[in-house]
Parts: structure tokens; C-alpha cells; sequence
């Protein structure tokens, strides 16, 4: 699912189009490729400009053991937790800080997330959630 010659790939709306140096942007995707690609996620990025509550994109990372790297606005801090990493909006170096962070540490994030997960979802949709994951090929 991964294109390797974009290290980073932009989807949902508004993304479509994107072709740039190191950014491909997909658009939106139906449900079920959006599994593929949580599957193969060293990390989810969500650089919101707005108060959100509890970002659903953010559950399904973390449902994964996708790390989050995210805005500190909201309900998002309380949501990604010690399962990645906050940054101001407007601060272009700790974004790209905190990728290479979560870069060097993948496996405990990626730890972080699935155990963080248990506190968002219920057991029984954690359980579909995580037999979906596994039915997947993580390999690269």
C-alpha cells in the first residue's frame, strides 16, 4: 500500500492533487483501505487548526498501535496521550522533531498506542479492530 517514493502520504479531503517532493496526497478512501494503510503507519499526523474534542482519526491509530503525532488543541492531548507526540500548530521544527522522535522509538509508541487504545474502545470493537490488523501484511 505504501508509495515509497513519498515518505509521507496525505489522506482525506482536500488532499487530493498533492504530488509534491516528498508528500502524495490521496484524497478521501473507502474504509477499508484506509486499513491497509493504517496497517503500514509508522505514524499518524494530525496538524489540526481547530478545537476538536476526540478526533476519530486518532482512535483508529491508536485501535492500530499507530503513534499520533498532533495539534495541542482540544481534546486531542488527552486523547494521544504518552502515545505520541503534541506540538504547536505553528511550530514547523518540533513537527519534524517529533517525527524523527517517534522514528528513533517506533516500537515503544507503537506499544503506548495499542495499550492506550484499551481506554477509548470497547472490548468487543477493540477485538473486530485487532483481528482486522492482523489479517494484515505489515511487511514492507
Amino acid at each position: 500500500a505504501s508509495e515509497s517514493k513519498y515518505p509521507f502520504v496525505a489522506i482525506g479531503p482536500g488532499t487530493e492533487g498533492i504530488a509534491e517532493e516528498r508528500i502524495h496526497g490521496k484524497g478521501p478512501l473507502a474504509h477499508e483501505e484506509l486499513v491497509t494503510w493504517f496497517a503500514h503507519a509508522r505514524a499518524v499526523v494530525v496538524p489540526s487548526q481547530i478545537f476538536e474534542n476526540q478526533p476519530t482519526v486518532i482512535l483508529e491509530a491508536l485501535v492500530f498501535g499507530v503513534p499520533v503525532i498532533a495539534s495541542m488543541l482540544g481534546g486531542i492531548p488527552e486523547t494521544v496521550g504518552d502515545a505520541g507526540i503534541l506540538c504547536e500548530y505553528e511550530d514547523r521544527s518540533a513537527w519534524i522533531r517529533a517525527a524523527q522522535d517517534v522514528e528513533c522509538k517506533i516500537d515503544d509508541y507503537r506499544a503506548r498506542a495499542a495499550v492506550r487504545a484499551k481506554r477509548f474502545v470497547s472490548k468487543q470493537i477493540s477485538r473486530d479492530w485487532e483481528e482486522l490488523f492482523r489479517s494484515q501484511d505489515r511487511s514492507e
